[in-house]
C-alpha cells in the first residue's frame, strides 16, 4: 500500500462541544493511518473550543473559527474546500462526537481507495441505498455485506472519506444552504449524477453492525413521531431539505410530493403524544413543507 497519509487530511465540525472534541481528536490521531493535518471547523458561539485547541499545541491541527453557526452543511463545505485547495487527495469528513470506532478504520478504507479505480468519489465504513420510488433509505442485507458495495449515502459519522481529485475536477461541494439534514446525501448524489461511485467495504459494514448489535434488523416506520419534543426541529430540517432537493436539485417532483404528504399525515398522529407535542410537531411539519416549496433554506430554527 502507498503511504497514503502523505496526502490524507481530515476535518471535523463542532458546535459548542469542547468537552467532547478532545476525545474525538485523540481517536483520529490514534488511527493506524492518521491524517497529516486535521482541520477543526468551529461553528461555536464561544471561545472554549479555540482555547482547547490552543492548549493541545499540536502542529497537525489547524483551527478555523467560522464566526457564526453555519450548520453541518456550511462547515462541511468550508472544511472540504480548505483541504482540497491545499492539495490533499483524500479528505476525512467527521463530526465532533463520532470518532472512529476501530483503530484501523482509515487504513482499511484508504487501502480500498488504493486498489480501486479512479471513478470512486467517496468511501466509508457504513452506507445505505436510497429508494427513489418510496423516498426511503434501505439497508443492505447482512448477507450482502461482502466485497465493495455501491451505495447512495454515507453519513459524516461513518468515516466518510472524499476523493479530493474528483472535487477539484467537478467543483462539486456540499450545499451550505441546507444547514442541517441530508447534506451528505445531497452532496454524494450530485457526484453520482456525474458518473462517480460511492462505496463502502462490506466487511467493514458488517463489523460495525456486530459492534452496535444491529444484525438482523428489520426497520419499521411509524406515523407517530419518535423524537423528543426538543428534537422535533431535526425532523423539520430533514423533511424540508429532502423535499427541496427532490423537487429542485434532482427533478423528482412526484416523489417530493409523496414526502410532503408523508410529513402532513404525521401531523394528527403527533397529538397522540399530547397537545403540546402535537402543536410543536404540527408547526415544524407544516413549515418544513412550505419552506421547501418556497425555497426558504438556511438556519430557520
Amino acid at each position: 500500500m502507498n503511504d497514503k497519509n502523505k496526502y490524507f487530511a481530515g476535518f471535523i465540525m463542532t458546535y459548542n462541544r469542547s468537552e467532547q472534541i478532545e476525545n474525538t481528536i485523540n481517536s483520529i490521531f490514534d488511527q493506524t493511518l492518521s491524517p497529516l493535518k486535521l482541520l477543526v471547523v468551529d461553528n461555536s458561539d464561544n471561545s472554549n473550543t479555540e482555547e482547547l485547541i490552543s492548549n493541545l499545541d499540536n502542529p497537525k491541527i489547524i483551527y478555523l473559527r467560522v464566526g457564526h453557526n453555519s450548520g453541518p452543511a456550511g462547515a462541511a463545505k468550508i472544511g472540504l474546500e480548505y483541504l482540497v485547495q491545499h492539495g490533499f487527495d483524500w479528505v476525512y469528513w467527521g463530526d465532533d462526537d463520532d470518532p472512529p470506532i476501530f483503530l484501523d478504520e482509515f487504513q482499511e478504507l484508504l487501502c480500498l481507495a488504493d486498489n480501486s479505480d479512479n471513478n470512486i468519489a467517496a468511501i466509508g465504513s457504513v452506507g445505505s441505498k436510497f429508494n427513489y420510488k418510496t423516498g426511503l433509505r434501505e439497508r443492505f442485507k447482512d448477507s450482502e455485506c461482502d466485497g465493495v458495495l455501491d451505495c447512495d449515502s454515507i453519513g459524516g459519522n461513518h468515516n466518510l472519506i472524499i476523493n479530493a481529485k474528483v472535487i477539484r475536477n467537478t467543483g462539486i461541494y456540499p450545499n451550505p444552504e441546507l444547514f442541517f439534514g441530508f447534506e451528505e446525501f445531497e452532496f454524494l448524489q450530485r457526484l453520482k449524477l456525474k458518473g462517480f461511485r460511492i462505496v463502502v467495504k462490506g466487511n467493514s459494514l458488517l463489523k460495525h453492525r456486530v459492534h452496535s448489535n444491529r444484525l438482523n434488523i428489520n426497520s419499521t416506520r411509524s406515523l407517530v413521531p419518535k423524537k423528543s419534543i426538543s428534537n422535533l426541529k431535526r425532523d423539520y430540517y430533514s423533511y424540508r431539505n429532502l423535499i427541496y432537493m427532490l423537487n429542485n436539485t434532482f427533478d423528482k417532483k412526484k416523489l417530493a410530493k409523496k414526502i410532503a404528504l408523508r410529513a402532513l399525515i404525521k401531523i394528527p398522529f403527533g397529538y397522540l403524544k399530547g397537545w403540546k407535542y402535537g402543536t410543536e410537531n404540527s408547526k415544524f411539519m407544516l413549515n418544513a413543507v412550505m419552506d421547501a416549496y418556497r425555497r426558504k433554506l438556511g438556519k430557520t430554527y
